[in-house]
């Protein structure tokens, strides 16, 4: 878990459900409140949706409930957005990072919100693949929720926030947050996101890096493996509720099999395949040769990797573990 904060605490305060509250300069002019929130952030193919699906089933809905400080789970988060949220120091942030190797595979099966069509990524192997600059351009239709959150501290609203672009860091631009206090509104209003970088490690460079600095803007901010999930959900969950003081709900665990039609981390939508044996056993590296690995592996940033838990592999690593994997 990712705990440091810049804020410096002034008082603790013990809510109704037994949970504690670090009160910082940044939440003390309103009342203590509950964490009562959280939000899945990651990119895609990282197991965003079965995470968040695997949250929302095995807590109690009065104890935890989603929200979106930007509603493309997969953009990056302004200090704007934060700066302008009544609701971010409320919210558990759980960023879901899937292994480098692991990911760019996946984003070569499924090259979600590309502006080039899955069937022409495909026209190119695996190595020219990863050498290519990555456009995303994708339409979010917002749903804009204005609460008057400060007198309702149980509302629970979607707000509108922004994408993300292909700078790097936590960006100072971009998105609303909240919408602004006031009665109940709902308006629809579309919002094009556009990013371009020069290939996809630089993407995942950026994403990574935006996501774990979140850690610098708020007090909450839990980092999950895909591989720790897919290993052990349960565990994996209940340590993260149990982290921030929220009680799991009561009964048997809820895994869901279902095979998520916007997640390529959950399984092909047409066929089944071993999804520990495919990131578990690391046969995913079975797709990289010496021309991929040299397209990619080099590109991406040790030290990054290194905050999210992954380690890079050398060729000599990666080629024993392919010839290993193949016996």
């Amino acid at each position: 878990m990712v705990s440091m904060t810049r804020f410096r605490p002034t008082s603790l305060a013990r809510c109704k459900d037994g949970s504690v509250v670090l009160i910082t300069e940044k939440t003390a002019p309103s009342a203590a409140r509950a964490i009562d929130l959280f939000q899945v952030i990651g990119e895609r193919n990282s197991g965003t949706t079965w995470l968040h699906k695997l949250v929302a089933d095995n807590v109690a809905p009065d104890m935890l409930q989603p929200t979106y400080l930007n509603q493309w789970k997969h953009a990056t988060i302004t200090a704007a957005q934060v700066a302008a949220s009544s609701f971010a120091h409320r919210t558990i942030f759980i960023v879901c990072v899937k292994s480098p190797l692991a990911w760019a595979v996946s984003m070569y099966s499924n090259p979600f919100h590309s502006t080039t069509p899955k069937d022409q990524h495909r026209q190119h192997n695996f190595s020219a693949f990863l050498a290519r600059p990555w456009e995303t351009k994708h339409t979010i239709l917002y749903k804009h929720h204005h609460v008057d959150d400060d007198h309702d501290p149980g509302s629970r609203g979607k707000v509108d926030g922004g994408g993300g672009g292909g700078g790097g860091g936590l960006r100072s631009g971009g998105g609303s947050g909240d919408g602004g206090a006031g009665e109940a509104s709902e308006t629809d209003s579309p919002e094009e996101i556009h990013e371009w970088y020069q290939s996809l490690a630089a993407l995942r460079a950026d994403k990574l890096s935006n996501h774990l600095n979140l850690s610098l803007l708020v007090p909450r901010v839990h980092v999950v493996r895909y591989e720790d999930v897919l290993a052990s959900p349960a565990a994996t969950v209940e340590a993260i509720l149990t982290a921030h003081g929220i009680p799991p709900a009561r009964g048997t665990f809820v895994v869901s099999t279902t095979n998520f039609v916007a997640s390529g981390s959950a399984g092909s939508t047409t066929k089944q395949f071993d999804r520990h044996a495919w990131y578990i056993k690391q046969h995913f590296l079975r797709a990289f040769d010496r021309a991929a690995y040299d397209a990619y592996v080099p590109l991406l940033d040790v030290a990054i990797e290194a905050r999210a838990g992954y380690g890079v592999p050398s060729w000599a690593e990666t080629e024993a573990a392919v010839v290993a994997g193949r016996r």
